[in-house]
């Protein structure tokens, strides 16, 4: 005897996947919400195509529209609406830079380490201190105006991906403004 369901080939761009639809009655509304789940590409975003011809979104069953076990379709679509793509590219920069304060905050916490243990000569302490606090306070604001670009980006309705992405880097860069902080009192502090 075998299984009831079908058993559905999808191809999208480059990739394969076979869904498995439990209930031989499955509309297209069914077989869009599967293909979201193993694509990542919202139901509204997804252009179903089946032997050329491309179908509606609707409760019509999948047998009206001649998709039966192992039936072959191709799917179009985007995971990212448009704004959610130009969000993700503005996050990605803000990424990007983060990275870079991360490095300068890194050379400026080895600079102050050389000067707790003595590499740099006295008559030169008053001022590497001062160059190494206008440097933190610079990727401080730096790092500031990048929480401000996230801050501005409207994700009402984006994926969850993009959700989670700027929530990841919005915590990175506070993480690392509490570190120039601690740094910063730390340079003042030393004599």
């Amino acid at each position: 005897m075998s299984e009831a369901g079908l058993n559905i080939i999808v191809n999208h761009g480059h990739d394969r996947h076979s869904i498995f639809l439990p209930n031989d009655n499955s509309t297209l509304e069914d077989l869009a919400n599967s293909i979201e789940v193993v694509t990542g590409v919202p139901p509204i975003n997804q252009k179903i195509i089946f032997k050329g011809r491309s179908l509606t979104l609707s409760d019509e069953m999948l047998s009206s529209v001649g998709i039966f076990n192992n039936s072959k379709i191709m799917i179009i679509g985007k995971k990212y609406c448009e704004d959610d793509e130009k969000h993700l590219n503005v996050m990605k920069a803000v990424d990007k830079k983060f990275q870079q304060m991360n490095e300068k905050f890194n050379e400026v916490a080895k600079q102050f380490q050389d000067l707790q243990n003595g590499f740099v000569g006295e008559d030169l302490h008053k001022e590497l201190k001062q160059q190494l606090v206008k440097q933190l306070m610079v990727t401080s604001q730096q790092l500031m105006t990048s929480l401000e670009q996230l801050d501005s980006l409207m994700l009402a309705g984006s994926a969850s991906e993009v959700q989670s992405f700027r929530k990841k880097t919005v915590n990175q860069i506070n993480s690392l403004l509490t570190k120039i902080d601690s740094l910063q009192e730390s340079v003042e502090k030393f004599s």
